[in-house]
């Protein structure tokens, strides 16, 4: 009989974030006859972001999925030191957590380790080349790292180029990694996110109550599930609200997701739901519950991102048969078909997206028709079993 595959997965928190959700569905779905598996972070739960921003520590305890963290405490000061000091802290930081993770590597006979987003990245490869343990990176967003000080691009470029494999979720990201990485590059996977239908106890009624919005049926929600975060496009979904609102005013809309990084930008938004005279139409909020919650209250869902790759929240609707308008970025288009599965309109165009919202509102017939189409998408695609046999397979290829 085989033993099993060790496989260490490492992230660096657990706020809520679609990178966070996908290892989650992959510790939940793994076969655990073949493969053995740790889920590590790098900072303590419900610490740091988690308990600004909310935290899926619990779900993670929920799905019988142990958690292990390697004790390392954000330390806010540092970012006000100057820049040769910054660059000397995030070196003594890199190399620290590096010696820990090399540490649980060798106690936990680690055969590979699973590293997902940019810091976890890093620490990943040092500790992988210090131990000679394989490492696999995921990442979404090539881009952002184009627009870094050089010397972080070098350093994330190391990174990826001295991985095992690299992992994307959509093909347009993976060619962008093979222009960010250059050649010769490890091989890159694109494996699509897989997604359980968010499941909910509460009630559609329970739930608009829950989060401020009309308890009147005849009211309908458009609702954005997303990270408030600029690239996310709320402030396009906010200017198409005030078109829609002037013709169809039994309308309203919900922005729900938590702030990354600075507050600066949820305060931006409540003051342009203000300017538009859109108080009484608009709700924006975190919920600190379960996702499937939230999709209680929605009707009709939006996602106005300005940028992207592959989206939890688009695959999410399309598990539950949400009619959807979406913008073509990303990886947006290989999943949602225009007028086949969703309505796909351009990025930062709040007249183009405010015309598609009116026509799912006004014609139901073809709003259901689209959310019917756009789960049977999801049977056939992105099942969270359809993502873990490729990563499964891939991690045995790398082992074997």
């Amino acid at each position: 009989m085989k033993r099993q595959i060790r496989v260490l997965s490492l992230i660096e928190d657990l706020s809520f974030g679609g990178g966070q959700a996908r290892l989650l569905t992959f510790a939940r779905t793994i076969d655990r006859s073949r493969f053995a598996h740790i889920v590590a972070t790098i900072r303590p739960p419900q610490t740091g972001p988690d308990a600004k921003y909310g935290t899926m520590y619990q779900q993670y305890v929920e799905a019988g999925v142990d958690v292990v963290n390697l004790g390392e405490r954000r330390r806010a000061a540092h970012t006000l030191l100057p820049k040769p000091a910054r660059m000397a802290y995030t070196a003594l930081f890199l190399c620290r957590v590096a010696r820990r993770l090399c540490r649980l590597i060798r106690e936990q006979g680690i055969d590979l380790v699973d590293a997902h987003l940019n810091v976890a990245n890093g620490v990943s490869v040092l500790a992988g080349r210090m131990t000679r343990t394989p490492v696999v990176v995921t990442l979404y967003h090539a881009k952002h790292y184009t627009q870094e000080a050089r010397l972080h691009a070098l350093g994330v470029r190391f990174a990826l180029t001295k991985a095992s494999a690299i992992v994307t979720d959509s093909g347009v990201r993976a060619d962008d990694l093979r222009l960010q990485v250059g050649a010769p590059h490890p091989p890159i996977a694109v494996i699509p996110n897989g997604v359980f239908p968010p499941l909910s106890t509460q009630t559609r009624s329970s739930m608009r109550r829950a989060l401020g919005l009309p308890d009147d049926p005849s009211i309908r929600v458009i609702g954005q599930v997303s990270g408030l975060t600029r690239f996310k496009g709320q402030s396009v979904l906010l200017r198409a609200a005030k078109l829609v609102v002037a013709e169809e005013p039994r309308t309203c809309v919900l922005c729900i997701g938590y702030e990354r990084g600075a507050d600066a930008y949820k305060r931006s938004l409540e003051q342009e739901v203000a300017d538009l005279g859109l108080s009484r139409h608009v709700r924006i909020t975190g919920y600190p519950g379960p996702v499937g919650d939230v999709w209680q209250a929605i009707d009709i869902h939006a996602h106005a991102s300005l940028f992207d790759s592959l989206p939890n929240a688009i695959i999410e609707g399309m598990s539950l048969a949400k009619p959807a308008v979406v913008t073509a970025v990303g990886g947006v288009p290989e999943i949602a078909t225009h007028r086949q599965t969703a309505l796909v309109v351009p990025a930062g165009d709040p007249q183009m997206l405010a015309q598609a919202l009116l026509e799912l509102l006004r014609q139901p017939e073809t709003a259901q028709q689209l959310g019917g189409a756009a789960r049977q998408r999801y049977d056939e695609r992105y099942r969270p079993e359809t993502m873990t046999d490729r990563l499964q397979e891939l991690f045995c290829d790398i082992v074997g």
